[in-house]
């Protein structure tokens, strides 16, 4: 029989915890405001022309790879593009050629919210998986920096500066023992892994049974997404000039970029802070969110306020590259582009 969670429990979760609450649900005052924001541009899609270098100003269905080929060595872990379908000896031979080595994450390369991110441990695993996707994917070495944030940034069109408005410190799914419960047990009792308990179950069944000593650290999941139980840690007080200046730097390589996330990770907290050792996992755009709004206890009410924030950020950056001649996506483009979003959701 299999184990589930108690339906009650995850319900007194979602009610006492925003942040799990269903997207439509957070996002309805943001999607009226957005209404008004596609009135006064008169389209609809006014967002495109946040990140003119981006399918959709980043929004949505966007391909990760090209983003990425544009970034110096020295902040790009190797990073392999596959399109699908593609034998699997030739993804092989192109990992042993690039020098990356098992672990590696496999990601979908146009998805959101680590749908589809996978950490994979050897060649038969990766086999096995690549024959369940069914999906263009990127293979990218296993970073393993401890430090994880997601960056928040915005330049305005005409500016050479821009400012960091929002910092997220990840927090990892993790457990600690006391020398008696087993790593099930402790799971149990945290309501992160509990709103992700199917997934632990089938992905970390090898040390459900396991008793850590006291103190032991057990991480339940390497992906670093919210939806996989991963922490938002707020981490604005952190930012300054000089973060902003780390990611000037890093940004002017990114064609057509003004607004989004980048997913970094660092060696330690004071080497992401000197704007050292930084690795670029992923660069977001239009779609992506000031994830700091999602830190345990943070007012709905300030988030609401935070997310209508953003989104007259990314009309103000929209109407300033519309006047500099960058059009709108049409009707049919967005349809598309909708098209294969859905599909790769599916």
């Amino acid at each position: 029989m299999k184990e589930s969670m108690p339906k009650l429990r995850l319900f007194f979760i979602r009610l006492f915890h925003w942040e799990f609450w269903p997207l439509h649900v957070v996002y309805f005052p943001v999607f009226i405001y957005y209404l008004w924001l596609s009135f006064k541009a008169r389209s609809f899609f006014f967002f495109s022309a946040t990140n003119p270098g981006m399918e959709t100003g980043g929004l949505y269905a966007l391909s990760k790879y090209p983003q990425l080929c544009q970034l110096p060595d020295d902040y790009l872990p190797k990073t392999l593009f596959f399109g699908w379908p593609e034998n699997p000896e030739v993804v092989l031979a192109a990992i042993r050629a690039s020098g990356i080595g098992f672990p590696v994450i496999v990601k979908p390369d146009r998805a959101e919210r680590g749908i589809g991110v996978e950490k994979i441990n050897s060649q038969n695993e990766l086999v096995k998986h690549l024959e369940s996707i069914h999906y263009d994917f990127l293979i990218q070495e296993f970073v393993t920096a401890p430090f994880e944030a997601g960056v928040f940034y915005c330049r305005y069109p005409g500016e050479k500066s821009g400012k960091i408005l929002s910092l997220v410190i990840k927090g990892f799914l993790t457990v600690y023992g006391d020398g008696i419960q087993t790593v099930r047990g402790l799971a149990k009792r945290n309501h992160r892994a509990a709103m992700v308990w199917s997934r632990l179950l089938s992905r970390q069944a090898e040390i459900m049974d396991y008793i850590p000593e006291k103190g032991e650290e057990i991480l339940l999941e390497p992906i670093g997404n919210h939806n996989r139980g991963t922490t938002f840690i707020n981490g604005n007080d952190l930012i300054s000039k000089e973060m902003a200046k780390v990611f000037d730097k890093i940004t002017q390589h990114l064609d057509g970029f003004y607004y989004g996330r980048l997913d970094i990770k660092a060696p330690s907290r004071e080497d992401f802070l000197s704007g050292k050792g930084i690795k670029v996992l992923e660069v977001n755009g239009a779609g992506s969110e000031p994830a700091h709004i999602y830190h345990p206890g943070f007012s709905l009410i300030k988030a609401w306020k935070t997310l209508l924030e953003h989104w007259a950020i990314i009309y103000r950056i929209s109407k300033i590259n519309k006047g500099n001649g960058v059009n709108y996506m049409s009707f049919r483009e967005a349809l598309a582009y909708y098209k294969v979003w859905k599909a790769i959701k599916r």
